[in-house]
């Protein structure tokens, strides 16, 4: 060897060694760092025995008050988890630091044993997930949410008919709304009642997805090493609601999927879906990295949609407020008119209505704890570390009752929203904090607006909304209860929903 290629060995060595040491450093400074503030644990199960019950998300954010912080550390079994109450240092983390929180926490019992890693919400980041997410864009993106309006106008018009016949089964006519609009958009299917085979295997499927996602459900998301205890073991009752949520969830994705593939091959495709488009330009989207799995996953994760349990929400709202359905009402009639339904292009002349929507998802968020992310690498953020595998998850909940951002939060008031009789941009929207954060931001949201807009503005145009009279006369007043489930909703209440007039019936007839 010369004394040239001597020296620049050496020099090279200097070099690796001054940046290996250089990365130490740095690593032993971090970890000198404080966690964020949270509630002292028990050796080795950490806060595990102290983590909040029903309704979590209320628990925790009782719990980031004890503790006078927006950003909540608990240990889960040495398992760091963060909890964020304020939606500025929610957006400060995965809006401006994306990149090392756009991945998602490993999730044994949904992705592993139930089989659901084609969710694009529960999907690692990485090439995988870049392809699903293009996919999902190109037909959903804001510049394209007008394509299903056909579809929404004509599931929706269902809905009125349905709540015309039997007002009393009105939760289950939101159900059935949201889920077959969503078989009819992924797949093109005409979905004519509970009892139709597609229908009920996505019911299913969703079930058990939501169960499986609550936090803390089972033990096994915590101790991944669980997964490999066979399904006789004691105590591993899990494995057998793994099995069965599993053929559920792949019942639900294979086989309206293999129904669209079966007619485009047979070319006797009748109604445009999702899944018929992409099977249509599959050599194009090819280029992309696309095949039939992608289209699979992606039109099965449409089913995996919140919109339902929003209208739910706004029935509970509208029956203990019906003077704010009395206000909503005027507008209609002033800017619509009685001569027809109002449409999607009217959204512009309906700012109360627009400020309805926003009160609802903000009075009721349907996941007050969002899907969580995964820190990809050590990041520090005002003094406090967050080691890389820590957990975050978004409190909506807490972010929606912040008085400073919504004063008298725990009030349902669309005029919150409003100044001057149009909305107004300095009050924080709530659909911007709703549907996530960064680069995991919901692809689909603009669609989901899109189908509460419509069936909010229809319902209040043709029907009263009131609470029920019991025999004496007085109103029973819902206690506006939640269930305690990753995605919920209202339990079950009872309403009073009545035609306006027999005019106003009349509009949703043919």
């Amino acid at each position: 060897m010369s004394t040239s290629e001597k020296y620049v060995g050496t020099v090279l060595a200097v070099v690796v060694a001054v940046i290996a040491l250089a990365l130490a450093r740095k690593k032993w400074t971090l970890r000198r760092l404080p966690y964020p503030p949270g509630p002292k644990g028990y050796p080795i199960i950490g806060n595990v025995l102290g983590f909040p019950g029903d309704p979590i998300w209320e628990g925790l954010a009782k719990m980031a008050q004890e503790h006078k912080t927006d950003i909540l550390h608990l240990d889960m079994m040495g398992s760091h988890l963060v909890v964020l109450s304020n939606s500025d240092v929610a957006a400060d983390l995965a809006e401006k630091r994306s990149i090392i929180y756009a991945d998602r926490p490993r999730l044994p019992m949904v992705t592993e044993l139930m089989g659901c890693s084609w969710s694009l919400s529960m999907m690692h980041y990485g090439n995988t997930w870049r392809i699903h997410r293009k996919l999902f864009h190109r037909f959903f993106n804001i510049t394209v949410a007008d394509k299903y309006d056909d579809k929404i106008c004509k599931a929706v018009n269902v809905f009125l008919h349905r709540l015309s016949e039997n007002p009393e089964r009105f939760l289950n006519h939101v159900h059935f709304l949201t889920g077959s609009l969503a078989l009819s958009v992924a797949y093109g299917l005409n979905v004519e009642s509970e009892n139709d085979e597609f229908f009920s295997s996505s019911e299913d499927a969703m079930s058990a997805f939501d169960i499986a996602l609550a936090p803390g459900a089972f033990l096994v998301d915590v101790l991944p090493l669980l997964k490999y205890v066979p399904e006789w073991f004691p105590g591993a009752g899990f494995q057998k609601f793994a099995r069965e949520a599993k053929e559920n969830l792949d019942k639900s994705t294979n086989l309206p999927f293999q129904h669209v593939k079966e007619s485009f091959q047979a070319d006797a495709i009748t109604t445009s879906s999702f899944a018929a488009e992409c099977l249509e330009e599959l050599p194009e989207l090819s280029e992309d990295g696309v095949d039939e799995e992608a289209i699979r996953g992606v039109a099965g994760t449409i089913y995996l949609e919140t919109t339902g349990s929003s209208l739910k929400s706004f029935f509970l709202a509208a029956t203990l407020h019906p003077e704010m359905v009395r206000m909503a009402q005027k507008e209609l009639d002033e800017v619509v008119g009685g001569d027809r339904l109002p449409d999607l292009f009217d959204k512009p002349q309906l700012p109360y209505i627009t400020a309805f929507v926003k009160e609802v998802l903000r009075w009721g968020p349907p996941t007050p704890l969002t899907s969580a992310h995964r820190v990809m690498e050590d990041d520090v953020y005002k003094g406090q570390l967050l080691p890389a595998g820590t957990t975050v998850m978004d409190n909506v909940w807490a972010m929606f009752r912040n008085e400073s951002d919504y004063p008298d939060a725990h009030t349902f008031n669309p005029g919150r929203f409003l100044k001057d009789g149009q909305i107004d941009p300095n009050v924080k929207d709530p659909e911007l904090q709703l549907f996530g954060w960064g680069r995991r931001i919901c692809p689909g949201r603009h669609f989901a607006l899109r189908v509460m807009f419509l069936t909010i503005a229809r319902t209040l145009a043709v029907f009263d909304i009131s609470k029920c009279l019991d025999e004496n006369g007085n109103p029973i007043v819902p206690d506006g209860k939640y269930t305690s489930a990753i995605i919920t909703q209202p339990l079950p209440f009872r309403s009073d929903i009545k035609p306006r007039s027999a005019h106003a019936l009349s509009l949703i007839a043919g």
